[in-house]
């Protein structure tokens, strides 16, 4: 990955994607999904449920709990567009929790730890979309019944998630709900392959209904089943990276992590810093403060640690941001 890219998260890299062709069976899918969900489920020691993406089962979590346009679900602010859209577009997002809401999305931004300091009588999702478990120490940090990981932020597949869940109930629903609509499921994948391999028009997109889908095609299970592996190879890159990063000048800086818990980047306040551009390096806004009802909103540069971005770029930017550290 280049500087001149969002490297948030460890994108596909388009030169190892196979061409989009097969259809499968549907014995084949489900053997894929039953071995992908096994992996998961013995890595972590709960239930795994597949889902399409992080989006496909966040909608699919409120039509579990029935909230609809009568009802209200909390994000933080600076929260992903897909987040927003799904919200949107079956209930009614808000910024406020005065009143409680109905349900409220905990974002555990680039795998950071965010705790709740109030009281809410009110359905909490954990999104846990990019961080990289190690362990599942720190699973369901505010109280909820299951976390969301998105399978491009952590493994560098074009499509997929999973939701590893303590609630029986809601994942049965997933179940009782994965695989319902093969063909919607064959043309997103095809959408999200295409938008993986950088031929994807501006005009078209994979995510206007993805909120309703709850199905993977073969293509989408084999891209997972072939990037199962780096799960360890980001998990030790990570590592590495942000054990060095931790004893270094920028150490004192680095946000608050959780045990089992690594994050994708590092966010670094820009008031940290000399007045000096940083070409490339990438800046978004990050609650320091780490408590979703007491946020404390920086923009910060992004340090990225996962394993799709080089040594060399890594280096780069740890030895630019050190530079242009004040004292």
């Amino acid at each position: 990955m280049a500087l001149s890219e969002d490297y948030q998260w460890p994108y596909p890299d388009p030169a190892r994607l196979q061409p989009f062709a097969e259809t499968g069976s549907a014995e084949q899918i489900e053997a894929h999904t039953a071995a992908i969900e096994e992996f998961f489920s013995a890595r972590y020691g709960l239930p795994a449920v597949l889902m399409p993406s992080g989006r496909a089962a966040l909608a699919a979590a409120f039509r579990y709990r029935q909230l609809n346009r009568s009802n209200v679900i909390h994000a933080p602010m600076w929260s992903s567009h897909c987040i927003w859209g799904t919200i949107g577009v079956g209930s009614n997002p808000t910024l406020s929790l005065e009143p409680a809401p109905d349900a409220m999305l905990v974002v555990h931004k680039w795998g950071y730890p965010v705790t709740v300091a109030g009281r809410y009588e009110c359905y909490i999702i954990e999104d846990s979309v990019d961080s990289c478990f190690e362990t599942p120490e720190s699973f369901f940090l505010n109280g909820g019944t299951f976390e969301i990981i998105s399978l491009p932020k952590v493994i560098a597949s074009y499509c997929g998630a999973v939701v590893l869940a303590s609630d029986e109930s809601l994942r049965h629903f997933l179940k009782q709900e994965q695989g319902n609509n093969p063909v919607l499921g064959r043309i997103n994948s095809e959408l999200k392959h295409r938008g993986a391999m950088g031929t994807l028009p501006p005009h078209e997109t994979w995510d206007g209904m993805e909120h309703a889908n709850t199905s993977l095609d073969l293509n989408g299970l084999n891209d997972i089943l072939a990037k199962l592996a780096n799960l360890d190879l980001n998990i030790a890159t990570i590592r590495s990276r942000f054990d060095a990063v931790k004893i270094g000048p920028l150490g004192k800086h680095v946000p608050k992590t959780a045990a089992g818990r690594l994050p994708c980047v590092v966010p670094l306040p820009v008031k940290l810093f000399n007045d000096t551009a940083l070409d490339g390096v990438m800046v978004r806004n990050f609650n320091t403060s780490q408590v979703q009802d007491r946020p404390k909103y920086e923009p910060c540069y992004l340090l990225p640690l996962h394993f799709r971005m080089a040594d060399n770029v890594h280096n780069d930017i740890t030895g630019r941001l050190t530079e242009t550290l004040r004292v």
